[in-house]
């Protein structure tokens, strides 16, 4: 009984060192690191698309490629290209929305577009937008001369939280997910939760289930951090999103500082993707990346009690 007094005081703490003091401040950018050998610098704020623009002035090029959805550029895109095209030779390419361009036809066509349009060794390809234009024009600059650099701008709740701290670009394949891709890491990740405002339920969920899965996989205290702050409706205040978005980030940050390349340790965050892929590849769209991963938690499950690895209370 002792001891279980002890681990719960313990993860009560722990959950509090989640809610912390932090406080969103219109404009401040906080950089975190993405661990890697060479690690990309990840910033994370409300409205700091000006900071954006300072930023890149550190960074020689000869023009800008911006890779958006149309919707998403009229939301949020067009102010930030608005000022790229102010200060810089910038090119505006829209992609099909969802997993329809994340095929090799539409990579071709992606890379052969750039060569035609001049694209060179010094030029900079942004991607803006959630997990899938992230991952395809990713590929796309780490294919192209050998590899060119790249910005991965993610609106997104997965986006923000997840897909982009990892550095995997891939493509689908004819009979699977993610089957033909590299680790090409951006030369800075650029987080901004007021893109999160518009965010749908599904797409929330989807990040919420990445993060619900690291409390599973490395930190239970976590876990009952999520219990206290989220609700069925995903409903947040803009305050509750920023919070919510940099916990989820810290709690992913922590499995890859001890394995940035998800080779050894790391495999851990691959938990419910083994069959949550392939739930998500046989729907073909019809339910999103979260939720396939949340099915797929389910059924590793349900075959370790099945196996006699964990208990049926922990099923």
């Amino acid at each position: 009984m002792t001891t279980s007094l002890s681990s719960s005081n313990l993860r009560k703490e722990a959950s509090t060192n989640y809610r912390s003091n932090l406080k969103t401040e219109q404009g401040k950018v906080i950089k975190l690191s993405t661990e890697l050998e060479k690690p990309s610098p990840f910033y994370f704020g409300y409205d700091i698309e000006q900071s954006f623009l300072l930023e890149l002035e550190k960074y020689a090029f000869d023009k800008i490629f911006f890779f958006t959805e149309p919707h998403l550029f009229e939301l949020y895109g067009k102010s930030l290209y608005d000022k790229l095209c102010e200060k810089v030779t910038c090119n505006l390419e829209f992609v099909p929305p969802g997993e329809k361009c994340k095929y090799f036809s539409f990579l071709e066509e992606t890379c052969e577009n750039l060569i035609i349009k001049n694209a060179s060794k010094k030029s900079i390809l942004i991607s803006f937008g959630g997990g899938t234009v992230g991952n395809v024009f990713g590929l796309a600059a780490g294919l192209i001369y050998r590899g060119i650099r790249f910005i991965e701008i993610p609106t997104s709740m997965t986006g923000q939280t997840d897909s982009t701290l990892s550095n995997k670009q891939a493509v689908n394949g004819q009979t699977g997910k993610n089957h033909f891709g590299l680790y090409h890491a951006p030369i800075f990740i650029w987080t901004d939760t007021k893109y999160l405002r518009t965010d749908p339920p599904t797409s929330r969920r989807s990040g919420i289930i990445e993060g619900i899965k690291n409390g599973f996989i490395s930190d239970p205290s976590f876990l009952d951090y999520l219990e206290e702050v989220l609700n069925p409706e995903v409903k947040f205040t803009e305050e509750e999103l920023y919070k919510l978005s940099y916990n989820i980030i810290l709690s992913k940050l922590e499995i890859l500082k001890q394995d940035p390349s998800e080779k050894h340790y790391g495999i851990i965050l691959e938990y419910g993707h083994t069959f949550g892929h392939g739930i998500e590849w046989l729907e073909q769209g019809k339910i999103s990346h979260g939720e396939a991963v949340s099915f797929g938690m389910k059924i590793a499950a349900e075959l370790s009690q099945e196996m006699g690895l964990i208990s049926q209370e922990d099923l």
